[in-house]
C-alpha cells in the first residue's frame, strides 16, 4: 500500500472528529447492507486506527483488523487491550506483497483504501479469493470532482461496478451517502460504498 510513511506519521493524531463522525457513518450504513446469516466473521481491510471495526465489534464475532502502517496497528493493539474486545486480531501485512490473506471470511469491509492500491485490479482478485461463497465484500470509495488532482488513481464508482462481476461477484449494490472537502486541496469528495455478493 503505498504513503505507508505517512500513515506512520499519522497515526498517533489520526482519529480527529471528521474521521470518527466517518467512521460512525460507515458503520451504521454496512449494519443495513449486511447479510446478517451469511456474516460471522470479517476482514477489515486497511483498518487504520481501528475506528470502523470498533463501531461494529458487535456484528461480527471475529474480526481480523489487517494494515500496511506498523504505527496504525500499535494504536489499535493499544485500543483493543484498553476495550478487551478479544474477537478482534490486529495484523500488520502488506497486502500488495503477500499473495493471500491467510484465512477465508464471510465478510470484507474496507474503507478509503482503494485508492492507496497501485493495482487495485490485482487486490480485488485476492480480496474475492478470501471471501466465502455467498459472502460480502463493502468498499467505501471516494468520487473525485470533475478536474481534481486528488489520487488520480482512484477507480471511478462506474469502473468498480463494471469489474466487480468479473471477480465472482454478483447482486451489486452502491449509493453515495457523505460528502466532504480533501483539507488539502479544497475540492469536493464524495464517498460512496459498494456492497457485493460473493459467487
Amino acid at each position: 500500500m503505498g504513503h505507508i510513511e505517512a500513515f506512520d506519521k499519522m497515526a498517533a493524531t489520526y482519529d480527529k472528529a471528521d474521521r470518527v463522525e466517518m467512521a460512525k457513518k460507515s458503520a451504521n450504513l454496512i449494519r443495513r447492507l449486511l447479510n446478517h446469516k451469511e456474516s460471522k466473521s470479517a476482514i477489515d481491510f486497511g483498518c487504520g486506527t481501528g475506528l470502523l471495526s470498533l463501531e461494529l465489534s458487535d456484528a461480527f464475532e471475529s474480526i481480523l483488523m489487517i494494515d500496511s502502517s506498523a504505527e496504525m496497528i500499535k494504536v489499535v493493539e493499544k485500543k483493543i487491550k484498553d476495550s478487551s474486545f478479544s474477537h478482534l486480531t490486529p495484523k500488520h501485512l502488506d497486502i500488495e506483497t503477500n499473495r493471500v490473506l491467510f484465512e477465508k471470511v464471510d465478510t470484507i469491509f474496507m474503507s478509503l483504501v482503494l485508492h492507496h492500491i497501485a493495482d487495485p485490479e490485482s487486490l480485488l482478485m485476492k480480496l474475492s479469493d478470501a471471501i466465502y461463497s455467498g459472502g460480502q465484500l463493502m468498499i467505501i470509495e471516494m468520487e473525485r470532482s470533475e478536474g481534481s488532482s486528488h489520487h488520480p488513481q482512484t477507480l471511478s464508482q462506474k469502473k468498480l461496478l463494471e469489474k466487480l462481476p468479473s471477480y465472482n461477484f454478483k447482486n451489486i449494490y452502491t449509493e453515495f451517502f457523505y460528502q466532504t472537502v480533501n483539507e488539502n486541496k479544497g475540492d469536493s469528495i464524495s464517498l460512496y460504498i459498494i456492497s457485493a455478493e460473493k459467487v
